[in-house]
């Protein structure tokens, strides 16, 4: 037991240094940007409302932001992201708990399927790609597994105590992301079946410290934040459908068909030892991210949040393998097979990794141009967004002077149309485009009417940048 201890605490030491090398990997992607924007100016300027995040933010807006802006305030972009891989070290542990809390086999095999569990989630691609990436998806994920441990833990003591711990760090999981509320119909479901078997006690612990705080907490939510949480949603439906069946299956499968070939591999170690039920438990919980985004068609996030179907999956392959080296491979060879199929799992994972994290463009070069360049005065339309509001908060100000393509109101005009009036009037001292999409109708028309009153002054990595004619 000793010795697995220590094997733990290497493997979570070994994971950790693979999240915090080279967390400068690329400039901050469009979402790490914004949220430390939105942070930074209701922390220290006390606005919480200009871009008027509660209506298109998938979580709530005063969490999350506030804690990146304060760790950019101490490290930037680095420190943003290393406050990420705080919370993905954290889950890792509750990956490792919640494996030895089920309790399928002896205690010993148990410590192992955690640690195997905990080495196949973080060393997968969407295990290492999250925590190294500065949004909320891992102080999300980490609150959702906090709360399904808190739950199993409940079953030991006879008082409430982890019941509504479990329920707070359920309903915090949702405040930080919406999406956690995907989870909540299964978890419930699955928390009434593990209460079959607790004592009567527990129904009642469970009622008065879990259903009802927690029920309690979403009814005040939807009571305070009905009208955001609306808006929220029929956008995301309307934008949501980006990709066909085909798409998203070819994304989970780039992403995660280590952990897929792994578990298909071990899967009939558990039928085998009688553990089924257990085993399509933790399959149909790695199934709820795949199918929300084949109902809605949703692309956009699915890389990220295949982080908790690896989760789920690894619990599966960390019993089975633990079985196996215990009970079936004479123990020197255990001790080389697992290593070896542990490094090829790594090295299979690598390139996705890569293509998480270069997926966006690097901007370095662009917003150090336009940081030596620009007035605190000037106003500036972006094409590249929220990386360029970014690099630019310290140089003119308010932040809402560097316009991105998401919103314009100009003189009573939304959209193309607001944008088209604003380039004809020379209202922008420089318009930065990229020649990265396809071209769309905002700047179509921007490059329409910039024609007389713009010169191009800078042209690099794809970035072009116009100045406003005197």
């Amino acid at each position: 037991m000793r010795t697995q201890n220590s094997l733990f605490y290497l493997t979570l030491f070994l994971i950790f240094l693979s999240y915090i090398i080279n967390l400068n990997y690329n400039t901050p992607f469009n979402d790490e940007a914004i949220y430390i924007v939105i942070g930074r100016l209701g922390l220290f300027a006390g606005d919480w409302f200009t871009y008027g995040a509660g209506f298109w933010m998938a979580g709530f807006p005063f969490f999350y932001p506030s804690f990146t802006a304060l760790a950019y305030q101490i490290g930037g972009i680095i420190g943003s992201r290393f406050l990420n891989v705080v919370f993905g070290i954290m889950a890792i542990e509750e990956i490792y708990r919640f494996t030895r809390q089920l309790r399928l086999f002896d205690p010993d095999t148990n410590q192992l399927a955690g640690i195997i569990a905990a080495t196949v989630l973080g060393f997968s691609a969407a295990g290492t790609f999250v925590p190294r990436l500065a949004t909320y998806d891992m102080p999300c994920f980490f609150l959702l597994l906090l709360s399904a441990n808190c739950f199993l833990k409940a079953g030991n003591y006879r008082n409430g105590k982890y019941y509504f711990l479990s329920a707070a760090a359920l309903f915090a999981s949702f405040l930080i992301k919406i999406v956690a509320a995907v989870y909540y119909p299964p978890l419930l479901l699955l928390s009434l079946f593990i209460l079959r078997s607790r004592d009567p006690v527990h129904r009642s612990l469970y009622l008065k410290y879990f259903i009802i705080p927690l029920a309690m907490g979403l009814a005040l939510y939807a009571l305070l934040y009905s009208a955001f949480l609306t808006v929220f949603t029929q956008t995301h439906i309307n934008e949501g459908v980006s990709g066909t069946a085909r798409d998203i299956l070819t994304i989970i499968w780039n992403n995660t068909f280590p952990a897929i070939i792994l578990s298909l591999i071990t899967a009939p170690v558990l039928l085998l030892t009688q553990k089924a039920r257990p085993f399509f438990l933790l399959f149909l919980l790695a199934l709820v991210i795949p199918v929300f985004h084949l109902v809605l068609n949703r692309v956009p996030t699915l890389d990220k949040h295949l982080y908790l179907s690896v989760a789920f999956l690894s619990v599966g392959i960390g019993y089975s393998l633990a079985w196996l080296a215990r009970n079936l491979l004479p123990k020197p060879i255990a001790v080389l097979v697992l290593p070896l199929l542990i490094f090829i799992y790594f090295l299979s994972s690598r390139p996705a990794v890569s293509a998480f994290e270069h997926n966006w463009p690097n901007t370095s070069r662009l917003t150090e141009y336009l940081h030596g360049k620009v007035n605190p005065a000037d106003r500036i339309l972006t094409e590249t967004g929220s990386a360029v509001v970014l690099a630019l908060y310290d140089r003119i100000y308010p932040p809402t002077h560097t316009v991105t393509f998401d919103w314009i109101d100009y003189s009573g005009m939304q959209g193309v149309p607001g944008y088209a009036k604003a380039v004809q009037d020379k209202y922008f001292d420089y318009i930065e485009l990229d020649n990265l999409h396809t071209d769309s109708a905002i700047s179509t028309a921007i490059h329409f009417n910039m024609i007389a009153n713009y010169s191009l002054i800078y042209s690099l990595d794809g970035f072009d940048i116009y100045a406003k004619i005197n």
